[in-house]
């Protein structure tokens, strides 16, 4: 950044991830610098921005990612099915949790539960998955397009997501977009799940089975949780999220002053 390397350039830095980041001290180092010799910063979160008034002392606007609402749509779907299938998106690795998905699909046997990603805990899904016999569960490691991946949220009826490290999930918007009612744990403040309306905020694993449980026996809630997740993804549609961005660079630019490295709305 310019206060570092005498560059004259506005520094604009946007803090994704919750702190400390979990296993990478090199990214908290990173973070911090960035966060303390940036011109203007900004969080993806409240959560986020919590933690980087608290850690480093300054306070930020909040600046989420967006979602293209014209792109991930619901899937009218002409016949509820007897038996939900439930969805994960995201890397395989330990603070994002997919082996408890493949726990949940002990639970529920009769339900089929599609992973989709990529990362280190790919070899113990899979012997996870063949060591229970989970026959319900589907594993998906390849590279898919956009569209493929969005046919998957549309064909989902239940987004499991449980995740204790987030900023601001991006996934959790594709969903949302999709019309797919969300399961996640509150470690992290989720900002586009709203308890008991478009899907549900636990707290543990056993909340998590007993709210899953209910969902999948509950088609009913599961449409009206749909539809309110779509309602929430549209404020968050990419055109709003950019008129946003918009209206704040015109703003730096327009600054007499480039003393202060935070900007307020």
């Amino acid at each position: 950044v310019r206060n570092i390397i005498n560059d004259n350039k506005i520094t604009i830095y946007n803090v994704e991830n919750a702190l400390p980041y979990p296993t990478s001290e090199r990214y908290n180092r990173i973070a911090k610098e960035n966060a303390l010799h940036s011109d203007y910063v900004f969080s993806i979160s409240n959560y986020v921005a919590e933690i980087v008034e608290r850690e480093y002392g300054i306070k930020t606007p909040i600046m989420p990612v967006g979602v293209d609402t014209s792109l991930f749509t619901p899937l009218k779907k002409e016949t509820t099915p007897p038996m939900p299938c439930i969805l994960y998106v995201g890397s395989f690795q330990e603070r994002k949790r997919p082996t408890l998905v493949l726990k949940a699909a002990q639970y529920f046997p009769q339900v089929s539960f599609i992973l989709i990603g990529r990362g280190p805990l790919e070899k113990k899904l899979f012997y996870l998955k063949e060591e229970n016999h989970l026959k319900n569960v589907n594993i998906i490691t390849k590279k898919l397009s956009t569209n493929d991946l969005i046919k998957y949220y549309q064909k989902s009826d239940i987004f499991l997501f449980p995740s204790i490290h987030e900023g601001f999930p991006k996934v959790l918007l594709e969903a949302a977009s999709c019309g797919v009612p969300a399961i996640v744990f509150d470690n992290y403040k989720p900002e586009t799940v709203i308890n008991g309306k478009t899907g549900f905020v636990v707290k543990n694993t056993d909340d998590m089975i007993d709210k899953l449980d209910e969902l999948i026996n509950n088609s009913e809630l599961r449409y009206k949780m749909g539809y309110a997740a779509r309602d929430l993804a549209s404020r968050y549609d990419w055109d709003n999220i950019v008129k946003k961005w918009e209206k704040i660079l015109l703003k730096i630019i327009n600054e007499n002053s480039k003393e202060s490295n935070v900007i307020t709305e």
